[in-house]
């Protein structure tokens, strides 16, 4: 973690980053957190005990105690506590919280009230997230929260402006903070027309940009130290810039993110895509 902030410092890149994860993934997630007060919930076909992640008060301080552990780490390389570093601007409670139903946004509100009370108070300068999946209406007058967001699988701009506007009338800011990219994800809305709804929203002309940005799912890149390969992954949303082995119909929507990205910064780029060379040359 140490090397991949130093490393993000040094490429001018600033960090998004959630304390842990709705589902049983290697790296951990709420089940890590159940299962060491002896709450063994099987990842599928949850039951309610699920819920004492929000609710047991052992639980609860077992969790804000690894958030003031991860808060005050001071980083090998750059001698900044991950509370100091403005490399990290953000800090979401968890990626896709919700309860025992997938989607069903089942986070209490007063556990994330909880929480980001608590990062502000380790680390009053950094942003906080609301890590439900999806916009919970009953969060939104919770004032340590700064950001909401949402995920997009497939991309739905009717899904969107519904958020958008709800975070909007609580005047905080809305994050786009996943999309699903390829071809085949753009069931609902196309591309062009979920970038454009953004852009114009975030745009110079913009009287209310309510949408700071927004993150496709997800970067692979490539293998070191001799490039010869990409880093693959399963999920098959693994987007890997510059590959040759690209089919033409992703490479042309990886022209648009880029373009994108760039014009979200106010610049306007071609539709070239400059070539990226392996990290060790």
């Amino acid at each position: 973690m140490d090397w991949a902030v130093k490393e993000a410092r040094r490429a001018e890149i600033r960090i998004f980053a959630p304390f842990t994860d709705n589902y049983d993934y290697y790296h951990g997630g709420k089940f890590v957190f159940l299962r060491w007060r002896g709450i063994d919930v099987p990842s599928q076909n949850l039951d309610e005990r699920v819920q004492q992640f929000y609710t047991n008060r052992t639980i609860i301080e077992d969790f804000k105690n690894y958030i003031k552990i991860i808060l005050t780490h001071r980083n090998q390389f750059t001698n900044l506590t991950y509370a100091q570093d403005p490399t990290i601007f953000a800090y979401e409670t968890g990626n896709e919280l919700g309860g025992p139903v997938f989607g069903d946004k089942n986070v209490p509100a007063e556990w994330t009230q909880e929480i980001t009370n608590y990062i502000k108070q380790i680390a009053p300068k950094k942003l906080t997230v609301d890590g439900t999946y999806g916009i919970n209406e009953s969060h939104l007058n919770i004032s340590s929260v700064d950001i909401y967001s949402d995920h997009f699988y497939p991309m739905d701009v009717d899904k969107l402006s519904k958020g958008v506007a709800a975070v909007e009338k609580a005047e905080k800011v809305y994050f786009a903070a996943e999309y699903g990219w390829t071809p085949e994800s753009q069931t609902k809305t196309k591309m062009d027309e979920f970038f454009k709804w953004i852009e114009d929203r975030n745009g110079e002309n913009s009287t209310s940009p309510v949408v700071v940005g927004d993150h496709f799912w997800s970067l692979f890149g490539r293998n070191v130290p001799d490039c010869s390969s990409f880093v693959e992954h399963s999920d098959g949303f693994t987007l890997h810039y510059d590959d040759p082995k690209n089919p033409a119909n992703y490479t042309e929507q990886i022209v648009k993110i880029r373009q994108h990205l760039f014009k979200m910064q106010g610049k306007e780029v071609g539709q070239d895509m400059p070539s990226v060379p392996c990290p060790e040359q």
